[in-house]
């Protein structure tokens, strides 16, 4: 499975949701529902981190002023940019894959055990990925995790 099977597993749950009508899904009005963002099937533009414009215009100046204003105009350029970079953060949607286990956790009351043995799988187009992982992804671990591991003693060499 891709990013698009993710996509569209949440396109299939808000069709479910609206009762079949894609137009319903267009015009969903529930903000607080995560998958809101994510209702048409499509990947959303997620901003670029800021950018440190007039960087080279300040060194430029700081030239003229001493070192002490040196240090301390790039140490405020810094902060400026951290202070942006968390707020775009914040705004920034999460994945998909992350927005539908957030989905799932809160589905079930922040329980990881409920979500383990959620029973819904006829019903929810969400199912398969409600570890945070795509199908294949969590058989692989799955796998991994199950199979027989070799018995290593000290002393002998595989």
């Amino acid at each position: 499975m891709t990013k698009g099977s993710t996509l569209k597993a949440i396109r299939r749950f808000c069709m479910a949701c609206q009762g079949g009508s894609s137009r319903q899904v267009a015009a969903c009005e529930d903000t607080g529902c995560a998958l809101h963002l994510y209702r048409s099937g499509e990947q959303i533009e997620r901003p670029a981190p800021p950018e440190r414009a007039g960087q080279a215009g300040q060194i430029e100046q700081s030239d003229l002023a001493g070192k002490a204003g040196q240090i301390e105009q790039s140490e405020q350029i810094e902060q400026e940019g951290q202070t942006e970079h968390a707020e775009l953060a914040e705004q920034a949607p999460c994945p998909p894959i992350r927005t539908v286990r957030r989905f799932c956790m809160a589905c079930c009351a922040n329980l990881r055990a409920e979500v383990r043995a959620c029973a819904a799988r006829e019903d929810c187009a969400l199912w398969s990925f409600r570890f945070g992982c795509t199908p294949e992804t969590w058989r692989r671990v799955k796998n991994r995790r199950s199979s027989p591991r070799p018995l290593l003693l000290p002393g002998f060499k595989k």
